[in-house]
C-alpha cells in the first residue's frame, strides 16, 4: 500500500485538485490519502469528504506547521511507501508508479523525490539539490547566486551541472513531493518538529543519507506544483520561517563544526537577509496588493 499524506492550509481548490490527480493515477497499489488540515477556516473540508469519502481527515485547531502535521499522518498510516504532497501540486497520472518502481529498485534507497515544475513547464530547482554548505549558503545569504547565475559556485546548491532529465543519487528533494520507504522512517523516526514550515525535508534527507540510505531524484515522475499559493497571502510569516528554517538547520547539524566567529557571521548574515528582504516586501506591498 501507498499513503499520500497531504497538509493543507487555505487552499481548499488545489487540495481537491492535488487529490483527484492522486486518484487518476495510474497504479496497481493500493492507496489511502491522510489530509491534515491546520485550521483552515474555510470549506476544504466540506468539499473534499462530499466528494472522496475514502479520504482519512484530520483536523487540527490551530496550525501546528508542516512536520507536525506530516507526523500526525505517519502515525496512522499504512503503507509500506508514504508520498509526501502539497496540497498546491497536480500530479501526472504515472508519477506514483514512476516513484515507487524506483524505490523498490534497490533496498538501500530510503528517498524519492521527483520532476516537480512551474505551471509554464521550467523546473522548480529545489526539487533536487545539495545539502547548503558555508561556500553555498555564502553565496545565498550575499545575493551573490541572484547577481552572478552564470558562476558555478552560485549553482552549487541546485546541482546545475547535471542534467535534470537523468535519474541520478542527489543530497535532497522537496518534500512537495518526496516518496519515503517505511523501512526508512521507521529507523530514523519522524519529521524533526523544529522545523515549522522549511527545512523539514533537507533535514530528513540528511538524515536518510547519514543512516547510510541514498536519496533519488526520478524526472520520470512529474508533477506541477503552484509554489506557495497558501503563503502568498502571508509574505511577512513566510519570510520568518524560512529564515528560521535556516538557523534551525545549521545549528542542529553544523554549528558545533565551526568557530564561535564563524558560528555568530553565518547567524548574522541569516538574519541580515531577513531583514533586507522583509524591508524590500515592506516596499513593493502597496503595489502588489499583499498588505489589502
Amino acid at each position: 500500500m501507498i499513503s499520500v499524506i497531504i497538509v493543507n492550509y487555505k487552499v481548499a481548490d488545489l487540495l481537491v485538485n492535488a487529490i483527484e490527480s492522486v486518484y487518476r493515477s495510474t497504479i496497481a497499489e493500493s492507496m489511502e490519502v491522510i489530509v491534515i488540515d491546520n485550521h483552515s477556516e474555510d470549506d476544504s473540508r466540506h468539499r473534499v469528504t462530499q466528494q472522496f469519502n475514502l479520504v482519512t481527515w484530520i483536523q487540527n485547531d490551530e496550525n501546528t506547521g508542516f512536520a507536525h502535521a506530516v507526523n500526525q499522518g505517519l502515525r496512522i498510516a499504512q503503507g509500506d511507501a508514504v508520498v509526501l504532497l502539497n496540497p498546491d501540486s497536480y500530479l501526472d497520472p504515472v508519477c506514483l508508479n514512476e516513484l515507487l518502481t524506483c524505490l523498490k529498485s534497490d533496498p538501500k534507497i530510503g528517498i524519492v523525490g521527483g520532476r516537480v515544475v512551474n505551471p509554464d513547464g521550467s523546473i522548480q530547482k529545489q526539487c533536487r539539490r545539495n545539502i547548503p554548505t558555508l561556500r553555498s549558503a555564502f553565496f545565498r545569504l550575499t545575493f551573490l547566486s541572484h547577481l552572478l547565475p552564470s558562476l558555478r559556485l552560485s549553482r552549487e546548491y541546485e546541482i546545475a551541472q547535471i542534467d535534470d532529465r537523468i535519474s541520478s543519487d542527489v543530497e535532497a528533494v522537496s518534500g512537495s513531493l518526496m516518496m519515503i520507504s517505511r523501512r526508512l522512517q521507521e529507523q530514523i523516526g519522524y519529521l524533526d518538529e523544529a522545523f515549522f514550515l522549511f527545512g523539514e525535508d533537507l533535514d530528513y534527507c540528511l538524515r536518510a543519507r547519514n543512516a547510510g540510505y541514498r536519496v533519488m531524484y526520478c524526472p520520470s515522475a512529474r508533477a506541477m506544483h503552484y509554489r506557495g499559493e497558501s503563503r502568498k497571502k502571508r509574505p511577512f510569516t513566510t519570510l520568518w520561517h524560512t529564515h528560521h528554517a535556516m538557523e534551525v538547520f545549521y545549528r542542529k547539524h553544523f554549528r558545533d563544526k565551526h568557530p564561535l566567529p564563524v558560528q555568530a557571521l553565518v547567524r548574522l548574515g541569516i538574519w541580515c537577509r531577513w531583514i533586507l528582504l522583509t524591508i524590500f516586501e515592506g516596499a513593493r506591498a502597496p503595489f502588489s496588493g499583499h498588505m489589502r
